[in-house]
């Protein structure tokens, strides 16, 4: 779009497109890894009093189940490294 307004022959950005659907999800293993670590060092090393055991309750179960997603995805890609990290986490 901003190509063609300068004048110039617009890019063709499909394998950038493709790229971000095939990354997707590794972004989303990243990003579950990176959360379960924050939060397990919040609910095993803070103060125990600030622990909400309904909210982590909720947050462990929600995370569990992207984890379970994730790792039949890797699993069904034939992808045992990424799918062990899903079942670790």
């Amino acid at each position: 779009e901003k190509e063609v307004m300068l004048g110039w022959d617009a890019s063709d950005f499909e394998k950038l497109t493709e790229g971000i659907e095939k990354l997707a999800p590794y972004d989303d293993l990243w990003e579950l890894v990176y959360k379960f670590s924050n939060e397990e060092k919040k609910w095993m090393r803070g103060p125990l009093f600030s622990v909400e055991p309904e909210a982590v309750d909720q947050a462990a179960t929600a995370m569990a189940k992207r984890a379970t997603r994730l790792q039949a995805l890797f699993e069904s890609m034939s992808l045992a490294t990424p799918a062990g990290v899903a079942k670790k986490t």
